[in-house]
């Protein structure tokens, strides 16, 4: 069974991607050239200072972080519903009672089940944290056609044992014939 986080609202993406630009300054061009003039016998500079001034500086981005993460949790951005896929069914619950099902799907009641070709966790690859900073945030979602309703859910997992548990359920629709259709 998969189990996500549902990202409620796509303001999400944006105010992840302010944190993650500060986040990728620091680390790409901060750092090293602290590191360049703490290594090079520079008679001006004094190492404690700009080590100082580098910790207090990671001190800063990371409470930003911690800030960023709690706005988006009060926000209700992401987390206040979590999805639960299995071989027949979507589960929509309560992410504080996740036996409290407010919305189920019956996947055999799709007339097209439109899923990501390659669904990925943020910051896989190094490549894919330039594309964070510049706000290319990979959006997981599965979109659900039946012959009432259309339905896009966009989530969250933090885990490559969800990600191959996904794979695995899209895999097993595949097998029992289902129609699917995979997109980027």
């Amino acid at each position: 069974m998969f189990v996500g986080k549902i990202i409620e609202n796509s303001e999400y993406y944006k105010i992840r991607n302010r944190v993650n630009i500060y986040f990728g300054i620091y680390c790409m061009i901060i750092a090293p050239l602290f590191l360049i003039l703490i290594l090079c016998n520079c008679e001006f500079v004094n190492k404690f200072v700009i080590s100082l001034v580098n910790f207090i500086m990671l001190i800063i981005i990371v409470t930003l972080k911690y800030h960023v993460q709690k706005k988006i949790k009060n926000a209700e951005l992401m987390g206040k519903h979590i999805i639960k896929i299995d071989k027949d069914t979507i589960h929509i619950c309560s992410a504080k009672n996740d036996k409290e099902i407010e919305e189920k799907i019956n996947i055999q009641d799709a007339n097209l089940i439109t899923v990501k070709k390659d669904y990925k966790m943020p910051g896989e690859k190094f490549i894919d944290f330039f594309k964070i900073i510049f706000g290319k945030y990979p959006k997981n979602f599965i979109k659900i056609q039946t012959p009432d309703t259309t339905r896009n859910i966009y989530f969250y997992f933090d885990t490559y044992y969800m990600l191959n548990e996904l794979k695995n359920i899209i895999k097993n629709w595949e097998i029992k014939g289902y129609n699917i259709k995979y997109t980027n």
